[in-house]
């Protein structure tokens, strides 16, 4: 089989049929022959996509995936955020703005404060703080140059129902 004309129709002519056997390129103007199998013939006899799938098996798959988050949506489709939040216990930003979330006070020591002297600090969780666990507390104070006495002092702790902890964070 040649076909002087057509290097394509010479390659297919080229080809010894079979049954359950079709032709197929592997390059330009090469062919070769490929084995249709029972499941081959099974899909290409179906004649549209869901009778594909359905043959396949994998209808629950494509359920699954229909109703999963997408990735390109960055979380925008969660469908519930207060309860995703929650239950990977996280703050948002709208419990943030809630003042839920971290609030800065700023406020100096006594103008006679002595080196060595403890001196205490007192927080109180207001009553509408009952639905929070716990609020941390981070006291700093600057190291700023001079005889300053509480210079570069930090505690870093929570003040829980109960009581508190302390981390145990101290600048020397």
């Amino acid at each position: 089989g040649k076909q002087p004309k057509d290097a394509t129709l010479t390659a297919l002519a080229g080809l010894a049929t079979a049954a359950d056997r079709f032709p197929y390129f592997t390059g330009n103007d090469v062919a070769s022959l490929a084995t249709l199998t029972k499941v081959g013939r099974d899909i290409l006899a179906k004649s549209t996509v869901a009778a594909v799938i359905e043959y396949l098996g994998l209808q629950e798959t494509v359920n699954q995936a229909s109703g999963a988050l997408q990735k390109n949506q960055n979380g925008a489709d969660i469908p519930d955020k207060d309860r995703f939040l929650s239950n990977i216990n996280v703050y948002s930003k709208g419990e943030v703005d809630k003042k839920k979330g971290m609030q800065q006070y700023a406020f100096n020591a006594p103008s006679n404060a002595v080196g060595g002297k403890w001196y205490p600090v007192i927080f109180r969780r207001s009553t509408g703080s009952t639905g929070e666990l716990a609020s941390r507390v981070i006291i700093t104070t600057t190291s700023a140059d001079g005889n300053y006495e509480m210079n570069n002092c930090e505690f870093n702790g929570m003040v829980m129902p109960g009581g508190w902890t302390d981390r145990g964070s101290y600048a020397a």
